[in-house]
């Protein structure tokens, strides 16, 4: 089990998932994709517009 804070939280059902968007003052949680559980994103460098389409692309890839 591993813990950390997030800029968000989704839910859906019994999905989960958890973003981060790292500036270069943080670090990675270090929690790993947890499958079933959480499923995490932490990226740094993108611009809003690469956020929004790598988030979207993220959830729908990981719904069930």
């Amino acid at each position: 089990q591993g813990t950390g804070r997030f800029d968000k939280v989704a839910f859906l059902g019994s999905q989960r998932w958890a973003f981060n968007y790292l500036t270069e003052n943080d670090t990675p949680t270090g929690v790993p994709p947890l499958k079933t559980t959480v499923n995490v994103w932490e990226k740094t460098g993108l611009t809003y517009h690469q956020i929004v389409s790598q988030v979207e692309t993220f959830i729908n890839f990981t719904k069930v």
